[in-house]
């Protein structure tokens, strides 16, 4: 069976600790939280690991590795891009430009 592991979030309400890896990256007791996930799901019968990744990606790589030292196997990892904040900001400021009566979009 596979599984998804949901990891890029941007960890911002553990900063300054996420400063240079993402949350799921952070080491308890001596493991990554991410390696917890995928060894609970190797436990419970999934052998395949897909990984989404977005803020950081390397320190999810680095700590998971193949995945071999938590029992599964790292198929396959997601990374999407994603706009800039300034991007997001400009795309929701021109669809609330209004024209007279009319809103239009930039």
């Amino acid at each position: 069976m596979r599984a998804m592991i949901l990891a890029a979030g941007y960890g911002t309400r553990l900063w300054p600790l996420t400063v240079d890896r993402t949350k799921p990256a952070l080491p308890v007791m001596g493991r990554p939280l991410v390696g917890y996930v995928a060894e609970y799901l190797g436990h419970y019968g999934y052998q395949e690991v897909v990984v989404n990744l977005h803020h950081r990606p390397e320190s999810v790589r680095a700590a998971l590795g193949d995945g071999s030292r938590f029992g599964v196997r790292l198929v396959k990892e997601l990374a999407r891009r994603r706009a800039s904040q300034d991007q997001m900001f400009q795309a929701r400021l021109c669809e609330n430009v209004r024209c007279g009566s009319k809103r239009r979009r930039c």
